[in-house]
């Protein structure tokens, strides 16, 4: 356990930082393990054939478009568009407002401890490091050379989130003697809080468009060009199970497993330390930053408040998994439409 901040002093310190020597030790290794078992091929090669596409894909949009059909067809998802933003408009002024003003929902207090934080992220991370360094030195021994950087990223991220959820598990449960529902892994009110979920997405939509719309419009008046993002890449340029396999990862896996994380883990963590609405921002910010660039962090966090207060106010992580899912659904619904409409 980390000392009290008011009794801390150097001796104390170093007794706590020796005691937890075996977390530094993974840590370092986590940093030693990482760069010589990088994927041969390098992702600068990958990002230049992407924005090689990405201009292919502007201009084959604009020929496209001059199909009556597909013009048709873009328009109707625009009036769609326009009218869910009225309705999300009218949600948020009837119904958003109020729910705002709802007391939290009924939260179990946290028994692990904030060092268990730390905990969960170095093993996880030094035991999903390990694995690749595994994998890797495995195929440069059967001689395979050609492997799908996509894939192996795919894959890598859905291990190192079970092994997440494992050490969470482990933590919560086998170490503090907790419970799924101090995790806000309840059934109670399930079907309700679904649907608190989707009046509150709705409702929040005006807000992240807003929040866009500001983004897009600094980054055209600084002339800057973000980055292109692995998984635009991964939706963009593969084709088959790589695809499948990326559509189940991100609309469903990705959000139960960051849910569980983020709200249920390192939210409920913050608020032993700091108030609802600090732990709520910090969250946020650490959400948004393991997420995105520049460009998308803050509609990113704008997200992450939505879940966080969804969360905090029904005391279940259905609403926000609901959230989550849906609004990865019309992510990976819109990249679908756009290279239906660029004809790839």
């Amino acid at each position: 356990m980390i000392p009290p901040l008011k009794k801390l002093d150097a001796s104390m310190l170093f007794q706590w930082m020796w005691s937890q020597k075996i977390y530094w030790i993974l840590l370092l290794l986590i940093f030693l393990m990482r760069a010589p078992f990088v994927p041969a091929k390098g992702g600068e090669d990958q990002t230049q054939e992407f924005s090689k596409m990405y201009q292919r894909l502007n201009e084959s949009v604009k020929e496209e478009l001059k199909n009556p059909q597909k013009m048709a067809l873009l328009s109707g998802l625009t009036l769609l568009g326009l009218g869910v933003l009225g309705v999300g408009s009218i949600l948020f002024f009837t119904w958003g407002l109020e729910f705002m003003k709802h007391t939290r929902g009924d939260h179990p207090s946290a028994p692990w401890k904030f060092w268990d934080l730390f905990r969960v992220v170095i093993l996880s991370f030094f035991w999903g490091q390990l694995s690749l360094m595994i994998v890797l030195v495995g195929c440069r021994w059967l001689g395979v050379k050609d492997l799908n950087d996509h894939l192996l990223m795919l894959v890598g991220t859905l291990w190192v989130d079970l092994l997440i959820f494992f050490f969470i598990l482990y933590i919560v449960i086998g170490k503090a003697k907790g419970t799924l529902a101090h995790l806000g892994l309840t059934t109670q009110r399930f079907f309700r809080n679904v649907a608190t979920g989707i009046l509150g997405y709705f409702s929040a939509l005006p807000i992240l468009l807003m929040t866009l719309l500001t983004v897009l419009a600094v980054t055209q008046i600084l002339k800057y060009e973000p980055p292109p993002q692995p998984i635009q890449e991964i939706f963009f340029m593969e084709k088959g199970g790589t695809l499948l396999i990326a559509s189940i990862l991100v609309a469903l896996l990705g959000p139960f497993f960051e849910e569980l994380f983020f709200r249920g883990f390192l939210y409920n963590t913050l608020k032993k330390r700091v108030s609802p609405m600090t732990a709520l921002w910090v969250t946020s910010v650490f959400f948004a930053g393991v997420h995105a660039n520049i460009f998308g962090f803050f509609p990113i966090m704008a997200l992450s408040a939505l879940l966080t207060l969804l969360y905090e106010k029904t005391g279940s992580l259905v609403s926000s998994i609901t959230v989550h899912i849906l609004h990865n659904s019309l992510m990976i619904g819109f990249l679908f439409l756009a290279k239906e409409l660029g004809g790839l």
